[in-house]
């Protein structure tokens, strides 16, 4: 495998700090920035849903009775969330070590488009 690969291979197994490594460092290098832009969006995407259900379940719990079981219950969104998130987080190393340009999948558009 040539440097890019393996660039972007770690920049989607060392999460936040390879993603951040390849487009500070590695910037010039068009293959793995565009993976770790991949990677980077991933990452915002689940600590997004995550946050979003803190926030949301705070403000549930503040109805009576039914809030906080609606709290509760939207933590299996969040458990779907990861569970896509795991799936496209191999995805994204697959594509990495075989060579391969494609976004990933709801993420990879928007993570394209992120201004690093």
């Amino acid at each position: 495998m040539d440097r890019s690969r393996i660039t972007a291979f770690l920049s989607y197994l060392i999460l936040f700090l390879g993603s951040l490594y390849v487009l500070i460092f590695e910037r010039r290098d068009d293959y793995a920035r565009y993976h770790a832009l991949q990677a980077l969006g991933l990452v915002f995407f689940s600590a997004g849903v995550f946050l979003g259900w803190v926030v949301l379940g705070f403000l549930l719990a503040w109805i009576p009775i039914i809030g906080p079981v609606l709290s509760a219950s939207l933590f299996a969104l969040v458990i779907a969330a990861w569970i896509f998130a795991v799936v496209a987080w191999v995805m994204g190393m697959v594509n990495a070590t075989r060579g391969l340009i494609a976004p990933l999948p709801l993420i990879g558009r928007w993570a394209e488009k992120l201004p690093f």
